[in-house]
């Protein structure tokens, strides 16, 4: 790299084919000082990215949320593993940094939740699907309710404080899911599917 027009070039090409290859390929044996000041010029150029940001975000969340592993309730287990640890959600599943991304990754979650309750529970529950976070005032929730939420990553800080008395929060980072049984105690789970 020898101007620096290509260095900043150089880091935006980076930069857009993926975040994590970008701070691979930058820890060249120039040394780690270098590296130190790259890392940071580029942190500064990606904050003005919106999509980029997000996956800053998102790597925090991961640092405190857990898997399939890190969950006792038996419920919340089976649909976590059935729904999200298996061949073919790894298949399909990507990060979704950008906006195209998330709404495909949307589609996908979406689906999942909706064969696995029309496959397990033979309409035992009722799913409430919002794009917002607003509680739905049509239904009044009972113990077959599960409300899920898109999109909450743009809203974090109002999804850490909203509550609708539920009794089993499911924080995915881009999705939200409350659960409103009664035999279980009230839990949140920070859970990691990519």
């Amino acid at each position: 790299i020898r101007s620096k027009r290509n260095f900043i070039r150089h880091c935006s090409t980076l930069f857009n084919q993926n975040f994590l290859h970008a701070i691979w390929r930058l820890s060249c044996p120039v040394g780690w000082l270098f590296n130190c000041f790259v890392f940071l010029y580029c942190l500064e150029w990606a904050a003005k990215r919106q999509d980029v940001t997000s996956f800053f975000h998102y790597s925090l969340f991961c640092c405190k949320a857990t898997t399939h592993h890190g969950v006792h309730s038996p419920f919340v287990f089976q649909l976590i593993t059935n729904c999200f640890f298996n061949s073919e959600w790894r298949k399909i599943r990507r990060l979704p940094i950008t906006v195209d991304g998330f709404h495909k990754m949307d589609v996908h979650f979406k689906k999942r939740l909706t064969d696995y309750f029309a496959k397990n529970d033979k309409n035992r529950f009722t799913l409430t699907f919002k794009n917002e976070l607003k509680i739905p005032t049509a239904a009044q929730p009972d113990e077959n309710s599960i409300w899920v939420f898109s999109g909450i990553h743009t809203q974090r800080k109002r999804w850490l404080t909203f509550s609708c008395k539920e009794n089993v929060r499911l924080d995915f980072f881009y999705w939200g899911i409350l659960l409103f049984k009664t035999d279980q105690a009230k839990e949140t789970f920070l859970l990691r599917i990519f």
